[in-house]
């Protein structure tokens, strides 16, 4: 229903207040930016792995400190061997080489890195010749035509370029091979030292390498703590901009609101008697959106039910809208870790932040809420708002179920006759209300006889479509003699 008393409304604003018409699309556009930045935030948060992220630190933290405790073992052991073994040691030329050992293998690490980055170089120069080439094209093809814009650009000379990296290429080969070449004779000289200062050597080596092990672990936990900072804030933005969700839907009520004012302010007299209030709501099935996803073993769906509530005081607009937006987070999210086995958290999450709230109308007949009006009546709100919409042609089968004869009279004659000004309506019907008080100007009686349809129509002025009018419907003759009353033509 909704959607219909829309675009109602809408078709009527537009030519009598189009600027607010375009606030109120504007920010509508902005609400589903805002869902969309929501969604964006939800899988850059799990991007991250939140689920598993302490988990994660704790292991690094763990492996971090074993890592260290190893190091402090080859400490103490470096330690007992000087001690023990000290007269026999020359530890500072030990320990100089080692250093010097140690300084090479960085130099080749660096300089690898380096002619790695060189020959991907190497290879990105073809793209630039296609590049040239293909601006080569342009320019002649553009010769061809009368295109005045000059296509100048300054094309990369791909053999200079290719002729300096390959000499640099040769360099770092050459480095390459004097780092070697001194590392080696570095390595030679450690081989020549004494038992006893090999063994050092060695030892010494090994702290250097557990040393790197604890950097790498040092790094891996900063990383890992970087990354469950990143969650918080991105957590933190996504609630921020949860409120920020929830305050525009109020805007856009208010809006509507105004949207509406306009449109009763010209309403068409079809729509006499109802009324529109602009209204929030949270979307139908939200229950069960949230509900699907958990384990029902675990969870009873009507433990959800408070969380609609949190969710419909926030969209109320009271100065608790902002507490109530966060309860709502806090409640439905607490239902996290009793997800099915198969569900997805980020999934849970998307339905917990986005597209749980709905822009809606209070509808009122004669001040009646819609919720409280019969079927009948429900069904005369309906039609005079499918009469109102638009000048396309209509088609209405039997308007009159569950409504009685002085309804019909009193509602929706007036409605019809109205309609009709500005549009083609078809009615079907049973009910001579219908077709004698609002004046059809064309009535077309079907009949069914020996397995055949027939058909015999005209105007309400001819006296065999009256008779049929009469005979075949419901209340005709009584119709009959309140329009002839109505217009003074009773004898």
């Amino acid at each position: 229903m909704h959607d219909q008393v829309l675009e109602l409304i809408q078709q009527s604003v537009r030519t009598t207040d189009s600027e607010l018409m375009e606030r109120f699309e504007e920010k509508r556009n902005s609400i589903r930016h805002i869902e969309k930045e929501l969604e964006e935030l939800t899988n850059r948060i799990h991007e991250y792995d939140p689920e598993t992220i302490d988990e994660r630190i704790s292991d690094a933290k763990s492996d971090l400190n074993a890592a260290r405790g190893k190091l402090e073992d080859k400490e103490r052991e470096i330690e007992e061997f000087r001690e023990e073994h000290g007269d026999e040691l020359r530890d500072e030329n030990s320990t100089e080489l080692q250093n010097q050992l140690d300084t090479y293998d960085k130099e080749l690490q660096t300089v690898e890195e380096i002619k790695s980055i060189l020959s991907d170089q190497l290879e990105r120069l073809g793209e630039i010749e296609d590049f040239n080439r293909d601006i080569g094209k342009l320019r002649s093809l553009s010769e061809e035509t009368e295109i005045e814009e000059n296509l100048e650009i300054t094309q990369f000379s791909v053999e200079e370029a290719r002729s300096k990296l390959r000499d640099y290429e040769q360099a770092i080969d050459d480095d390459i091979l004097r780092i070697t070449d001194q590392r080696e004779r570095v390595q030679d000289q450690l081989d020549d030292l004494e038992d006893f200062d090999q063994e050092l050597s060695q030892l010494l080596k090994e702290k250097r390498e557990q040393q790197k092990v604890v950097e790498e672990e040092e790094n891996n936990v900063q990383s890992i703590e970087t990354d469950s900072q990143k969650i918080q804030e991105l957590r933190t933005k996504r609630r921020s901009e949860f409120v920020n969700y929830v305050d525009a839907y109020h805007d856009l009520r208010n809006l509507y609101s105004l949207v509406i004012s306009e449109f009763e302010a010209d309403q068409s007299a079809i729509l006499d008697e109802v009324k529109f209030d602009a209204n929030l709501d949270v979307i139908d099935g939200l229950q069960s959106k949230l509900y699907d996803l958990l384990d029902g073993r675990s969870v009873n769906i009507a433990e959800i039910q408070p969380i609609i509530q949190i969710a419909l005081d926030a969209i109320e607009g009271s100065e608790q809208s902002e507490h109530n937006a966060e309860a709502y987070l806090e409640a439905a999210l607490s239902f996290k870790d009793q997800l099915l086995a198969n569900a997805s958290t980020a999934e849970f999450e998307r339905r917990v932040f986005t597209g749980n709230f709905k822009l809606s109308e209070q509808i009122l007949l004669e001040g009646t809420r819609m919720e409280d009006l019969s079927l009948g009546q429900k069904g005369t709100v309906l039609l005079k708002i499918l009469l109102a919409q638009d000048e396309k042609p209509l088609i209405i089968d039997q308007p009159e179920e569950n409504l009685d004869n002085r309804f019909v009279y009193r509602t929706l004659k007036d409605a019809f006759k109205e309609a009709k000004k500005k549009r083609q309506v078809i009615i079907a019907t049973h009910n001579a209300n219908l077709v004698v008080n609002t004046d059809a100007e064309q009535v077309v009686v079907a009949q069914y006889e020996e397995n055949e349809i027939s058909f015999k129509s005209g105007p309400l002025e001819d006296e065999s479509i009256r008779e049929e009018v009469t005979t075949v419907l419901e209340g005709g003759k009584e119709a009959f003699v309140q329009r002839e009353e109505k217009y003074g033509l009773a004898e």
